[in-house]
This record gives structure tokens, C-alpha cells and sequence, in this order.
């Protein structure tokens, strides 16, 4: 019997039997219920708090996109220096009954294989706010994840990236929505820079979403250590057309640098991709919010090397990852997936195996800690001006340098 009951029979002298009878009951079955209850209430506060939380900070990323009109409809254009065709969506062309010239077809190369155009249609495009009309020869493409992709001739002929920077937006898209590459054609423009002290040449695609490498790439350069494939750091993408593919693991804490060696050090997890035709990959969140198309534009060149003017088929590359990508979240998970590396002892080094375990662990502390030194400096810095982020983000990079020659991972 519970203390509530027998409270009630203490208090029979005031209370007939049948009411201290039903009282007994009524007591012992909100006994019984009570951890039932307590733990509905838990489940309800629960459910309530993570929907609170989902709406202050919503899981997701921005898209960057630039707002105007196709033939007098409204669009959302996907601004791709990795292209160099101008696409429109076969869906928008049906949708509004625009008539296209489907004599002129070609092939479109996608990272996983090949796609073939509907036709071609010139159309008059203009953006928001602004009088002037352009006359764009768009392709049309089948399946097209976009109504509009505007190509890098396009972008720099307009100096939207440049000098009308102003024209871009960054849209919030829900983590249901793939991040995705899109690469139109063989891009020929090519951005100098380094990666861990070591001369690159990287692809600038404000089309991509993520930052990209190529697997041959990390495996024939040795200077690129912190390397994961196991199964929980290969992602699913999405391409332009739709179709998926995944990639075989992620670099972490690839150093790299614009330009000249005495540049600011950017530190930047990499995807691994195979068969990606590119070294390395730059991606639009990366480009935009170092400004590189205006502070490193000495460093933008044109590749013309091997290019074959007879060939017929474009590259398009899209690719989106699946799930959440919110710089927040990002940066966490960066690190944790780093750390857990570490502490599980997964962290790629040419550690001598005949080390003790003593050594090797105190290699991993020091490690570890310089992680989490890392992390909080990022976070501190990206809340400076920016002009005070530049003279940090030197100081920092001279700082980590000092670092990975006083710990060498080699011994």
C-alpha cells in the first residue's frame, strides 16, 4: 500500500468506510499511472524543447544564388564559375511554354557519367533591380536540379563577382536539401595557390557546395596526413542531374594558402572524390567569404594546356551533401571528428609502430589539445573585423607552423 493510501485510512475517523474505499483506489491507481505520467511529461518537454530549438537554430546551410528574370519570370539563378555553359532546366521550359531549338544537342559530361542536352533557346535575362537585359544562349538540360545556372563567361563578363558582388545571396536551404558541385563544360579558369606549403592549382567553382579533392591527388602527395575512409566520414552527393555518388573520405586540416607562400593560412577539411578530373576543388562558401574573386583576383589564370578544341562533350558536375551544413555545426563536427581520430588512436601519422604507448599517447594529447587551441582561435577570429581577421589569421598561421615543426608527427 502506498503512503498515499495509507494517509487516507489515517483519516478514517473523518470520512465514511465506502469514501476511504474509493479514495484507497482512486490514490493506488495515480500510484500506478504516476512513472507512466512523469515519463509522458519528460517526452513532451523533450519534444517541445527540440522543436524550439529546431526553430531559433534550423538545420541546414546557405545556398548562394542571384535573383532575376527569365523572360520576364522570376528566377533564382545558381551563380558557376565551374561552368561554362548557361542551363536551363528542361521542367522551367515546359512549365511556362517556351518553344527550344532542339536541332542543336550535345553531350554534357557529369562527374559519373554523360547526359545529353534537349536543345538549345535564347532567352533575356536580367537582374533584379537593374534595366539592362541580356540575350542568353541557354542549354537546355534534362533533369536539371536547377531552373537556371548562369556560366563563369557570364558571371565575368557582368563582373557579378567583382564589382556587382552585390547581386548575390546567400538563401537558407533546409538540411533535406543535398549540397551539390556543378562543374558545365571544362572550365579553363584556374586559381594559384598551396596546399600545406606545396604549390596547387585548384579549381574556384561558386557551383560547389563542398570542398573537394581528388583521390589520386591525396595519394600522390605525401604531405597530405590527416586522412580518414572509413565508413563514417564518406558522404553521399548529389550531381545536376540528380544522380548520387559517394565520396572515399575526408582530409582534415589541409592547410591552404592563395597565391604566394607568405599568404594567410586557411585551414579546410577536404572531401575525397574518385575520378574527380580536378586536384582540388574550391568551394563557394570558401570563396565568397574570403573574398577571393576581389583580394587573390592576381592569382586567377586561365588553363589552356591540352585543351582540345574538337571535342563535343561539356562537363557538368553538381554535387550536394546529405545533411546539415551550417558553419556552426560544421566547425563541430570538424573538430569531433578529428578528436575522436585521435582519441581512438585512427588518426593518420608515420608514428614508428616501435614507439612505446607512453610516447604515442603523449603525441596525441599534444595533438588534441592543439585541436581544440585551433578550433577556439577560428571562432575568435571569425568574430573580429576584418581587418583586424587578416593580421589574426597571420599570427595564427605562424603560430601553427611553429607548432607542426615543434611536434612532428614523423618523429
Amino acid at each position: 500500500m502506498t503512503h498515499l493510501a495509507q494517509f487516507a485510512l489515517e483519516q478514517r475517523s473523518s470520512y465514511g468506510w465506502s469514501n476511504i474505499k474509493r479514495t484507497v483506489a482512486i490514490l493506488e491507481i495515480l500510484s500506478l499511472l504516476a512513472p507512466c505520467l512523469s515519463k509522458v511529461l519528460l517526452t513532451v518537454v523533450h519534444l517541445g524543447a527540440k522543436f524550439l530549438y529546431n526553430v531559433l537554430f534550423p538545420p541546414g546551410r546557405e545556398e548562394w544564388v542571384i535573383m532575376g528574370s527569365l523572360k520576364g519570370i522570376s528566377v533564382l539563378a545558381i551563380p558557376d564559375t565551374g561552368s561554362e555553359l548557361n542551363i536551363v532546366s528542361d521542367h522551367f521550359i515546359k512549365l511556362h511554354g517556351i518553344k527550344l531549338d532542339s536541332e542543336f544537342q550535345r553531350s554534357i559530361q557529369l562527374p559519373n557519367r554523360e547526359t545529353i542536352s534537349t536543345g538549345t533557346v535564347s532567352l533575356p535575362f536580367s537582374f533584379e533591380g537593374e534595366k539592362s537585359t541580356f540575350s542568353i544562349v541557354f542549354t537546355v538540360m534534362p533533369s536539371c536540379v536547377h531552373d537556371v545556372i548562369l556560366s563563369n563567361s557570364f558571371l565575368r563578363t557582368t563582373e557579378t563577382l567583382t564589382r556587382f558582388s552585390s547581386r548575390l545571396k546567400s538563401k537558407f536551404v533546409p538540411s533535406l536539401h543535398i549540397p551539390r558541385l556543378r562543374l558545365l563544360g571544362a572550365p579553363k579558369q584556374r586559381i594559384l595557390g598551396s596546399i600545406n606549403g606545396h604549390t596547387a592549382v585548384a579549381l574556384p567553382d561558386t557551383g560547389s557546395d563542398v570542398m573537394l579533392i581528388s583521390k589520386q591527388y591525396v595519394q600522390e602527395r605525401r604531405f597530405i596526413h590527416w586522412v580518414s575512409t572509413d565508413n563514417a566520414y564518406r558522404t553521399c552527393l548529389e550531381f545536376a542531374d540528380g544522380s548520387l555518388a559517394n565520396t572515399c573520405g575526408i582530409a582534415f586540416g589541409v592547410e591552404w594558402r592563395f597565391g604566394k607562400e607568405d599568404s594567410t593560412s586557411r585551414p579546410c577539411d577536404f572531401h575525397i572524390m574518385d575520378g574527380l578530373p580536378y586536384d582540388v576543388i574550391l568551394s563557394n562558401d570558401f570563396l565568397f567569404e574570403s573574398k577571393a574573386f576581389s583580394q587573390f583576383k592576381d592569382f586567377f589564370f586561365e588553363q589552356r594546356d591540352g585543351l582540345d578544341l574538337s571535342r563535343t562533350s561539356h562537363e557538368l558536375s553538381l554535387i550536394k551533401i546529405v545533411g546539415p551544413q551550417n558553419k556552426a555545426t560544421s566547425r563541430i563536427h570538424g573538430f569531433y571528428r578529428r578528436f575522436l581520430q585521435v582519441v581512438k588512436g585512427n588518426a593518420p601519422s608515420t608514428t614508428n609502430q616501435k614507439d612505446s604507448k607512453s610516447a604515442v599517447q603523449e603525441r596525441e594529447d599534444h595533438l588534441r589539445r592543439e585541436l581544440q587551441r585551433q578550433d577556439a582561435m577560428e571562432e575568435l577570429i571569425t568574430e573580429l573585423s576584418p581587418e583586424q581577421q587578416e593580421a589574426a589569421w597571420a599570427a595564427e598561421g605562424r603560430c601553427r607552423e611553429q607548432w607542426t615543426k615543434t611536434h612532428s608527427l614523423d618523429g
